[in-house]
């Protein structure tokens, strides 16, 4: 799993909680041992190019911007995440904030 971030996946939607609690394990949803102990490898880090038929990614590394890696895979699986979807609201673009989907 390459991450853009410097952490493993955590539930964004209970993210406001965090200021209740403070408590980032209590957002997580993985940890690196529960990933690792399954065979996945968590790569901190930016795809920079996937090369499909030599199955390379390269990547540049957190705090190594200006340095290229490259990782071989068996099976890639592009999740990018997503964009809330927002129900047509008669109105919604004319002052009305804070919307939730």
């Amino acid at each position: 799993i390459f991450s853009a971030e410097q952490q493993p996946a955590y539930d964004r939607m209970m993210l406001t909680t965090y200021f209740g609690h403070r408590s980032r394990e209590r957002l997580a949803l993985t940890s690196e041992d529960m990933l690792c102990g399954s065979g996945v490898r968590l790569i901190y880090g930016e795809v920079a190019s996937i090369d499909r038929p030599s199955k390379t990614v390269s990547f540049r590394a957190w705090g190594e911007p200006s340095s290229i890696q490259e990782v071989s895979y068996d099976v890639l699986v592009l999740a990018t995440g997503s964009d809330c979807v927002v129900p047509p609201i008669p109105g919604y673009r004319t002052g009305l904030s804070c919307i939730f989907a």
